[in-house]
């Protein structure tokens, strides 16, 4: 991986590598439950200063060249209005987990669509992966729609494969290979 941090621009949006500083508007958009309830683990009561922390553990694992998270931001402003991530690099087999969530009052844009499409595109033409592989909760039917657009296929479900607040969730699997994203996008 590069020494210094991928930025990457879409037409609408900047995604940066996140600051100390970016904590308390992350924060302040995690609390919405609209948001949280689709996350595998529950952030919604998370203060400040542990957000600090986890963009602390996500700088160091960009540093080991484990895992890459971008704060989502529209190209006229400075704040953010989401996150997406690869985790679980892998450079032996080239592939990895891509995770998102955005701010509620940013959806029905397409910004996560545009988001996922430039993380794809930097996956296999920046880093080389063969395979890039997502999920979501059963339920949330608007990220596989997202997944669905930027070309990731359904390969099944797996059965109560969270455990959140003590209920089990079934996730929704798919993935897009390198060969897949050269014949629909290139």
């Amino acid at each position: 991986m590069k020494s210094s941090f991928p930025q990457l621009q879409t037409p609408r949006l900047c995604l940066r590598e996140m600051t100390k500083a970016d904590a308390p508007t992350l924060v302040e958009l995690l609390r919405n439950q609209e948001v949280s309830r689709w996350l595998t683990v529950d952030l919604s009561r998370m203060t400040r200063r542990e957000e600090e922390i986890r963009i602390a553990r996500a700088r160091k694992a960009f540093a080991a060249g484990r895992e890459l998270h971008w704060g989502i931001g529209e190209r006229d402003s400075d704040g953010l209005v989401g996150m997406i991530c690869l985790v679980g690099l892998n450079r032996r087999d080239q592939h990895a987990m891509a995770g998102f969530w955005l701010g509620h009052a940013y959806w029905g844009r397409g910004y996560m669509t545009e988001a996922l499409w430039a993380v794809l595109d930097y996956s296999f033409r920046g880093l080389g992966l063969n395979r890039v592989y997502a999920g979501h909760f059963a339920d949330n039917s608007a990220s596989g729609r997202v997944m669905q657009k930027c070309g990731l296929q359904y390969e099944g479900t797996r059965r109560q494969a969270f455990c959140k607040n003590g209920q089990y969730y079934d996730e929704m699997a798919y993935a897009i290979l390198k060969s897949d994203y050269e014949h629909l996008f290139l």
